[in-house]
């Protein structure tokens, strides 16, 4: 069984040789923001909230995912996007997400319903 996406993945880390610095850059950004974020929201007399050094972690180790991810997701779209205009093969599911127009927007639109729907989901299954 192969990877899904191997030449498009290929594509991505040839031609992008600062990709991983990218997404290092983004994760570590987007952590800064989140962290400072609930700082100055904890300190707000009005919240309830504490930070506890293992919620601070997690924030921490999710958002630094969250901006390394996003960065994968924005570099892949230029990949795809200079493979479709060069006639190469790109795969139909990132056509769909990546390949610009209506029906892509739409995609991403019905995709993050369906994420938070089912986030909430878990979090009440969970007990949260």
């Amino acid at each position: 069984m192969g990877v899904p996406f191997r030449r498009e993945l290929d594509d991505l880390f040839q031609s992008d040789g600062s990709i991983l610095l990218k997404m290092g850059g983004a994760g570590v950004a987007t952590a800064a923001v989140v962290i400072a974020g609930a700082v100055k929201f904890s300190r707000d007399p009005k919240s309830h909230i504490e930070l506890s050094t293992p919620l601070i972690v997690g924030l921490a180790l999710g958002s630094l995912v969250l901006g390394a991810v996003l960065a994968l997701a924005l570099s892949l779209k230029d990949v795809v996007r200079r493979r479709m205009d060069r006639g190469k093969s790109v795969s139909p599911l990132l056509r769909l997400f990546f390949g610009g127009g209506r029906g892509s927007l739409a995609l991403w639109f019905v995709t993050a319903i369906v994420v938070v729907l089912a986030g909430t989901a878990f979090a009440i299954m969970s007990g949260m």
